[in-house]
C-alpha cells in the first residue's frame, strides 16, 4: 500500500498508524465510559450489565478504528490520483 500523503516522498504516513489509533482510543475511551456514559445511563434507570457494557465499548471501538482506515484509505487514493497512479 502506498502511504505517500504528498506528491513529493517526503511525507509518508506509517501503516503502523492503525494500530496506534486503536490503543489510543481505547487509553482514552475506557476512563471517558466508566466516568461519564455509563453512570449517565445509570441515572435514566438504564443499568448495563457487565457484558453490556463491553460490548457497547467494542463497537464505540470499532467505529472509531474504522473512521481512521476509511480516513487513510481516502487520504492515500487522493494523493494517489494526484501522483498519477491508478493502482494501489
Amino acid at each position: 500500500m502506498d502511504a505517500r500523503i504528498s506528491a513529493d516522498q517526503s511525507k509518508l504516513l506509517p501503516i503502523a498508524s492503525l494500530n496506534f489509533v486503536k490503543m489510543a482510543v481505547i487509553t482514552v475511551l475506557i476512563p471517558v465510559l466508566d466516568r461519564v456514559v455509563f453512570p449517565l445511563m445509570d441515572s435514566v434507570d438504564r443499568k448495563p450489565t457487565l457484558l453490556q457494557r463491553i460490548g457497547q465499548s467494542f463497537v464505540i471501538q470499532q467505529f472509531a478504528v474504522n473512521y481512521h482506515f476509511f480516513s487513510l484509505c481516502n487520504i492515500c487514493s487522493i494523493n494517489n490520483e494526484q501522483i498519477g497512479e491508478k493502482d494501489l
